[in-house]
């Protein structure tokens, strides 16, 4: 599969929020928000939050489970790599999210 502009346009917007602890819940699937909680974007804007704005997207690759893509980047900051899986459901909804380091 082709890397979508849309989905890596998304996919920067969410980093975004989640670096400003600031998530719209209207572009994430029902199960989704719920397991996002208060703390949790907490946690998540302490740890993106210093990393300051993304460098470099590179698609890796996307899957397909229980109706939802995944879609695989290695995402670039100032001092940091990092694999992330951005999932959408059918209707366009943020349903998974997930990151580790690489460096």
């Amino acid at each position: 599969a082709k890397e979508d502009p849309a989905v890596t346009a998304r996919l920067h917007d969410w980093l975004r929020r989640l670096a400003a602890g600031d998530i719209d819940r209207s572009q994430l699937a029902p199960s989704f928000s719920s397991f996002e909680t208060p703390a949790l974007v907490a946690d998540d804007k302490k740890t993106f939050g210093p990393l300051g704005p993304p460098k470099t997207f590179v698609f890796q690759g996307q899957t397909e489970r229980d109706g939802v893509t995944s879609y695989t980047y290695a995402v670039t900051f100032a001092s940091v790599r990092m694999i992330v899986q951005f999932g959408l459901d059918a209707q366009g909804k943020i349903a998974r999210f997930g990151y580790g380091r690489t460096r």
